[in-house]
C-alpha cells in the first residue's frame, strides 16, 4: 500500500477553503500543515480542517515538513516566487488560478518545473463545466469568429483585494473575480461573453473606449 500524498498549503484566504475542503474528502491524502503571513487566518484554517502544524513562513514550512505537494492559494502575483521555491525544495505544485500575471512569469515557472523534475499543475477547476464546454464548442465551431477577448462574469464581491484583474490589461478577462471588469485595450472589438448566472453562452460585440 503506497504512502499517503503529503500536502501543504500556503494561503489560507478564501481560495484555500475551498482546496481544503476538496482535498479532505480525497482519501491517500495528509493534509500536513498550512502557511501564511497571517498565522491567526493559518491557525482558523488548521483548526477547521484539523491539520497540526501551522506556519507564518514559508521557509520554515518547506524546512522542517517532509511534503510531496504544496498547494498555492495566495494572490496570483506571488505565484511565481513561491511555486519556485516549492519546486527547488523538491516538492511538486498546484496553484490557483491564473498560473501568473504574464506569460514570461508562466514560462519561467515551467522552467524550474523541468529543471527539478517537478510538476506543476493549474486549478481549472471548471473546464468541464456544461458553460464551459459549450463555450469551447461555439468556438471551434465558429460560431463567434476570431475571439480576441473572453468576459466572464460572475456575482461576486469585488474591491481592492481583487484589484489586479482590472489592473493588468489581460486579453482574458478574469470576471469570475469582479463584476466591475472592463477590457481596456482599444483594440479591443468582439468579445466573448460567458453567462455563468444562465450557463449560456453569447456572442456579443464590444466598442472599445480609448482615451
Amino acid at each position: 500500500m503506497n504512502a499517503p500524498l503529503r500536502i501543504g498549503v500556503v494561503g489560507c484566504g478564501g481560495a484555500a477553503f475551498w482546496h481544503m475542503l476538496a482535498v479532505s474528502k480525497i482519501k491517500d491524502i495528509e493534509m500536513v500543515a498550512v502557511c501564511d503571513r497571517d498565522e491567526l487566518l493559518a491557525k482558523k484554517a488548521a483548526e477547521e480542517f484539523r491539520v497540526n502544524r501551522v506556519y507564518a513562513d514559508l521557509d520554515a514550512m518547506l524546512d522542517k515538513e517532509t511534503l510531496d505537494v504544496v498547494d498555492i492559494c495566495t494572490p496570483p502575483q506571488t505565484h511565481p516566487a513561491l511555486a519556485a521555491s516549492i519546486m527547488t525544495a523538491g516538492c511538486h505544485v498546484l496553484t490557483e488560478k491564473p498560473m501568473a500575471l504574464t506569460t514570461e512569469e508562466a514560462d519561467e515557472m515551467i522552467k524550474t518545473a523541468r529543471a527539478n523534475k517537478r510538476q506543476i499543475c493549474v486549478m481549472h477547476n471548471e473546464l468541464f463545466m456544461p458553460v464551459v464546454m459549450e463555450a469551447r464548442a461555439m468556438v471551434s465551431e465558429g460560431v463567434v469568429g476570431s475571439v480576441v477577448g473572453v468576459v466572464s462574469p460572475i456575482p461576486c464581491p469585488s474591491g481592492p483585494k481583487f484589484f489586479w484583474i482590472r489592473s493588468t490589461g489581460a486579453i482574458s478577462c478574469a470576471g469570475a473575480y469582479s463584476g466591475k471588469c472592463r477590457p481596456t485595450p482599444s483594440t479591443w472589438r468582439r468579445l466573448f461573453c460567458v453567462s455563468w448566472s444562465r450557463w449560456r453562452c453569447i456572442p456579443v460585440s464590444w466598442a472599445a473606449v480609448t482615451g
